[in-house]
């Protein structure tokens, strides 16, 4: 299973972390936060999605190193940190209880990352990529936290938009309000 070489990739990490007398704090969010939170995925993930940018080369090298010994060459993914965050998530963050020394895994809150599988679900499924919907499905969310993805999506994404374009994107978030209604 992915998710358990990914676990092993974030101790060996933590190993060579520790060698090089470095430290890294990742805030992370996705398929594999999902898994440390305890939730029962309908598939497996490949990757870690995580908010913060890592600019320290060595570190960077490190990250590499750790992927190509677990098998899993992009199981790191470092373009997550342009995504929009929902205000305040640092302080819903949760201590993924991992256990590393030189290595903090922080993992967004359930609601966080409702949002933000919300947001996903609407960048991807128009696509033919339901992978988000699934993910919603199986965080199983109440009407409440759906409502407040929908909201966050409403408003991050469309305050830059033209008003030409603002009116077809409301549109579109009303028809996958649709949707994750039946989740």
């Amino acid at each position: 299973m992915s998710q358990d070489r990914i676990l092993d990739g974030l101790k060996l990490l933590d190993k060579k972390l520790k060698a090089s007398g470095k430290h890294l704090e990742i805030h992370m969010f996705g398929a594999m936060s999902l898994f440390l939170h305890g939730i029962k995925l309908l598939r497996e993930t490949q990757d870690i999605d995580s908010v913060l940018e890592i600019t320290d080369e060595e570190v960077i090298d490190l990250i590499h190193e750790v992927g190509e010994e677990i098998g899993l060459d992009k199981w790191f993914d470092f373009g997550a940190s342009s995504i929009s965050l929902p205000p305040g998530y640092e302080s819903r963050l949760v201590d993924a209880g991992l256990d590393l020394k030189n290595l903090d895994v922080k993992i967004l809150s359930i609601p966080d990352i409702v949002k933000l599988k919300v947001v996903a679900y609407y960048n991807r499924s128009a696509n033919g990529d339901f992978k988000d919907y699934e993910d919603l499905k199986s965080i199983k969310p109440e009407a409440k936290l759906i409502a407040e993805g929908i909201t966050f999506l409403r408003e991050t994404y469309s305050q830059s938009l033209p008003e030409r374009f603002k009116r077809e994107f409301l549109k579109e978030v009303e028809l996958i309000k649709k949707d994750l209604e039946e989740i």
